[in-house]
This record gives structure tokens, sequence and C-alpha cells, in this order.
């Protein structure tokens, strides 16, 4: 009783302490609760609040007659395909647009919102972070609008990637705090991003309070600290993914920028159902195949939020997507890789099989990987039978210049019975990469066909299929498996560390298994390897 007692008061205590030392983050929600509400509306406003966000994010132009209107693109060609400048609207002409119906029929007459209207929604002690869209226009009838308010100086802050328009800002704004916004883009030539130290000088030289960076930069505690000792404070934006939500967090930054705030704040504040990161400096990998069935769940619903979970609980380095769809109308004009991309903090490609809908249809990748080049090979069918493609990454193993390239290829083999077409599509694939180990390749995806298949044993030779002594567990349907139909194939050096359905990623764990039953007709399969 005395050692259970012990141990109990001592794994309290380490709790208590990894709490108190854990630092404090603010939550700033991204054009609102922008995952689950549209962009930049009151409804995505309230619901950020409402998931307990301790800010919100929001764009601001100018309109024609003189309004902040509430609105993130240059122009409305998003919503309506008309490509008008938003600059060159009046506010009527702005709010005939219809900005919800994108994200759902529930959402449908939401209309683009002034300043005021988001201004109204702020509980007291939360935060607007506002961001100037346009030139140094702006700040007259910005002032006039946030005098009018009368909220305390520290409720609100001004950012903006215009320097002449955050300056002319701050100097009429100057009890406001106003952060400098800086994206991350390498040199072609060089392959190096840009610097922090001049941006550091730049932003003091204007009397700025802090930056507010892209989460591509290499943010550690270190980089944290050379911000904090110019004085400045450091925002990050925009964070999706919980692993990097909490080494920002770590790190010290002072504020992160999300679409998913409720979501985001559970995952830093539990001890979130999450694989640890690879060590790719030391060449692990870690790989995830995931049939998505165009975006739709085994319930009807559509909601990718069940995909993203798992993608983001199992951590993966490169993401192989099968039944994508962008802007089809069965999955509602929605562009599925880049909703995915923005829930998992991955950067999506995106390559088409076929039209379809109204839309497209096809593989994607989602990568942590630095990407070096992509491309889409298109497969053999038959006449009557779906066209199929392959989409080919070429990456980097890590952040350094002279990381190990690797090649990774997503697909989807026809799915009839018959083997013609899939005998058609990985002969493709063996002419197409002919030397697969050069550089060391991963082939994953949706083969539709089980190892011992015909069209599958055309691959051996060159590929190793990474299930353990080919043994491949059943992973269609997602509820009773009984056919193995997903696959990864290494070529080069590989060594495969394990290779397991997301189920086994958390065994025993029936909620978690519950959770990947309602995202997908297939179950996820998860690869780690090492390059030796």
């Amino acid at each position: 009783m005395f050692s259970t007692m012990k141990s109990f008061v001592f794994g309290t205590a380490l709790f208590l302490l990894a709490a108190v030392c854990s630092p404090a983050v603010e939550i700033i929600a991204h054009r609102g609760a922008s995952a689950d509400a549209p962009e930049n509306t009151l409804a995505a406003m309230k619901l950020a609040w409402a998931q307990g966000a301790d800010a919100v994010e929001l764009d601001l132009w100018l309109s024609k007659d003189g309004k902040l209107v509430v609105f993130h693109d240059a122009t409305t060609k998003r919503f309506d395909g008309t490509a008008r400048k938003i600059s060159e609207l009046t506010l009527d002409e702005a709010r005939a647009l219809d900005v919800g119906a994108w994200k759902g029929e529930k959402f449908r007459g939401e209309r683009i919102p002034l300043l005021e209207d988001i201004l109204a929604t702020i509980p007291a002690g939360k935060r607007a972070v506002l961001e100037i869209k346009c030139g140094p226009e702006i700040v007259p009838e910005l002032s006039m609008v946030l005098r009018a308010a009368g909220r305390p100086a520290a409720e609100t802050c001004i950012i903006s990637f215009s320097h002449a328009a955050l300056a002319a800002s701050k100097k009429e704004l100057p009890a406001l705090q106003h952060y400098f916004l800086a994206g991350w883009k390498e040199n072609e030539k060089t392959g190096r991003g840009p610097e922090l130290a001049p941006l550091i000088a730049k932003a003091k030289e204007a009397g700025f309070d802090g930056l507010n960076l892209q989460s591509s930069w290499p943010v550690d505690a270190a980089f944290v600290k050379q911000v904090n000792d110019a004085g400045l404070k450091l925002l990050i934006w925009t964070v999706n993914d919980a692993g990097l939500a909490r080494r920002l967090r770590d790190a010290g930054v002072q504020a992160i920028t999300t679409d998913r705030p409720g979501a985001l704040r559970a995952d830093l504040r539990a001890n979130a159902r999450r694989l640890p990161d690879t060590d790719r400096t030391k060449g692990v990998v870690r790989v995830v195949s995931f049939n998505v069935m165009g975006g739709r769940n085994p319930d009807g619903a559509h909601d990718l939020n069940r995909v993203a979970e798992i993608i983001r609980a199992l951590n993966p380095d490169l993401v192989a997507l099968q039944e994508v769809d962008v802007r089809t109308k069965r999955f509602r004009g929605r562009d599925l890789p880049a909703e995915l991309s923005m829930l998992t903090g991955m950067r999506a490609l995106f390559a088409e099989a076929m039209p379809f809908g109204g839309g497209s249809y096809g593989e994607a990748v989602l990568t942590r990987l630095p990407v070096v080049s992509h491309k889409k090979h298109a497969l053999p069918a038959r006449e009557k039978s779906e066209p199929r493609a392959a989409l080919e990454v070429l990456c980097r193993l890590h952040d350094a210049a002279d990381a190990p390239q690797v090649r990774f290829i997503a697909t989807h083999l026809d799915h009839q019975d018959a083997e013609d077409d899939r005998l058609m599509q990985t002969s493709k694939l063996a002419e197409i990469f002919a030397e697969p180990a050069s550089p060391p390749s991963l082939l994953a995806g949706d083969f539709n066909a089980e190892p011992a298949a015909a069209s599958l044993k055309q691959l051996a030779g060159k590929w190793t299929l990474t299930w353990p002594d080919g043994r491949a567990p059943a992973t269609w349907p997602a509820i009773a498996s009984r056919i193995a139909i997903d696959h990864v194939y290494a070529a080069g050096p590989w060594k495969v560390n394990r290779a397991i359905t997301a189920v086994d990623a958390f065994p025993g764990d029936a909620e978690w298994k519950a959770k990947i039953e309602a995202a997908s007709d297939h179950l996820p399969i998860l690869v780690e390897l090492e390059l030796r």
C-alpha cells in the first residue's frame, strides 16, 4: 500500500512539474476556426471563441468606398470565379458574395464582414490580430475604427508583410503591438533560406514589437532567444501539427497561429496519441499509405478531420494518398490535398489520374521532407477502365543541402477482379523506374492486389515488399479486414524496422481502432525504414 501511494505521489509530482515547466503559448485562430468554418467569417470567429482560442487573426482590405472588409484574397476568384479585385468593390458589392457555401450547406449565406462586426464578437481579455493586406492607405480608416471601438491596446495587434503599411500603422497607433510578417523560401541557386539577423534589424529600426514567421523557419530555443534578446516577440504561423506545436512551445515562442485552435490546444494540454519523431539525419523515415475514399467517411460524412487525426497520430514523414478528390461534386467542390495539408502541417502534392465529377481524381503525397522535384506518370488502362497514375516525388531526407535524396512514388492500381489493367500498370512502373535503387526509392499505395498476384510479381527482383517475410496483413475493408491490397515496396539500401497496419501503432487501444474504422474503408499502413 505504501509503495503504491508513493508511486502515485511521485507520478503526480512529475505530472505537475511537467505542467509547470511547459511554457504557456498563445493560440491564435487563423482566419478564425478556419478548419471547421469558412475563413474570415463571423461563423469562423465565433467558433474560434467557442473552441477556446486566445485570439483571432483576420485579413483586412480597404473597399472602394473606404470600408474595412475582412477577406483574405486579392480577388474574388476563389469564391465566384470572376477575379474581381476586392479593393475595387464597394461594401455592398463585396457583401453580395457568398463566402460560406464552399465549406458546406450550413454555412450558405455567410457574407464578408466588416472589422467592426468582428470586434463586436471578441470577449474581454481576448485579442484581435489584424493583418493589413493592402498599403498605407488603409491606416486612417483603421485608426478611426479601432479608436471608436475603445478596446484596450493590449487586445489588438497589427501584422503585415508590407513594411510600409506596418510602419505607417505603428506611427499612427503606437500603443498597439506591430509584428512584421515573413515567409520562408529557399534560394533556388544556393538552397538557403532567408537570414534572421537582417529581419531583426529591419523590425528594430522600424520600431516594431516582434516578428511573425512562417512555420518553415528553423525555429529552436536558440532562434527564439536571438529574437527575444533583440527585444522582439516571436509569433509563428500556420501550425496545425501537434508535434510541431509542442516543439515551438517548448522552444519558447510567444504565440502560434493555427486553423484548428480547439484541437491544437487539446493536443498541447494532453499527452496526445502520437508516435515520436523519426531522426531523418540518421536515415530513418516513416511512410504511411492511406486510401481516403475521396474524402468520404464510412458513415456518409465528409469529415477530413478524422483522416487528419489518424495522420497526425502516426506522425509520418511521407504519406501516399489514394482516391483523392479535388473540387469534385461528390466532395462538394473542396480540395482534399489542400485541406489535409492545412490540417496536418505537411506539404501536399497532387497528380490527376482523370477528370471526374467537375473536378479531378487521382493520387496525392503529403511530405515533411524538402521536395526537389515531382512528376506525374500516366499508367496504361484498357479503353473502358479508369485511368490511373503514379506521382513521383524526389526529396532530400532532411534540410541540409547535401542530405541524401530519396524517391517516393504514390500510386493506385486498377480495382477490377481481372488482372489485365494491373499487369499493364505494374509493367509500366517497372519500365519507368528501371533502376529504382538509384536514388533509393519507395513505392506505396493501394495496389488492389495481394502479394502473390501476377501483377505484383512483375515488381519482384528490383523491388522488395516491406511486409515481414512477405506476409501482408489484410487492409480492406477497415472493419473485419479480409484482403491485403495496400503495400509499400522498397528499392535500394533500406532496412525495414517495422511494417504494420495503423491499428497496431497503438496496440490494444480500442478508441484508436474505432477512429480508424470511422475515417475510411481502408486501414492505413505504416512502414519505418532506415537508409543504410
